[in-house]
């Protein structure tokens, strides 16, 4: 699909001809720029937005506009690359951040938000797998392994105060 100019939208139509003969039950786009992801839910009726990367402890671009836009318009939301490339999975390793080497800048708030964790006994990334869920929004789970779908799971079973997450709010 091209996004550029008008051409986008040229899909549509037959997506919408397809749902209603009952060809596929839903519509959606799965995008990494909110922008993109709020013109296609003011241009078309689409059923849900995948947006991977910007609604994440680090980033949270998608909260301001694109996540209340989808709740006026009852579309459903998931939340995809919560990790961020993996910093929020280990900001102390690798230090990717959107597909490259992270910045100073954000390996630092990474670091702060896992002291932060570790004050409550929460693993940064509990904190990050569960962060979308604090909003309707479904989380998707990019695991490899049988041994991240393990760790997923548990990190998804960990407590995690409200207290902590007030902090964490501050911390962007």
């Amino acid at each position: 699909m091209i996004i550029r100019g008008k051409r986008w939208t040229r899909p549509v139509p037959e997506l919408l001809r397809m749902r209603a003969e009952g060809v596929c039950t839903r519509i959606g786009v799965g995008v990494n720029h909110v922008d993109v992801a709020l013109r296609f839910v003011r241009a078309a009726p689409i059923d849900e937005v995948l947006i991977a990367g910007r609604y994440t402890l680090l980033d949270r671009r998608a909260e301001t506009e694109l996540l209340p836009e989808c709740a006026r318009r009852g579309v459903r939301v998931l939340a995809a690359g919560v990790l961020n490339s993996g910093i929020l999975a280990d900001p102390e390793g690798q230090a990717l951040f959107d597909y490259r080497r992270a910045s100073s800048e954000i390996v630092e708030l990474a670091r702060a938000m896992a002291r932060l964790c570790a004050k409550y006994d929460v693993p940064l990334r509990a904190a990050a797998l569960q962060f979308p869920g604090r909003r309707p929004v479904s989380t998707v789970i990019g695991a490899g392994t049988a041994e991240q779908v393990a760790d997923t799971v548990a990190m998804l079973n960990v407590p995690v105060p409200e207290e902590l997450w007030d902090e964490l709010d501050r911390c962007v």
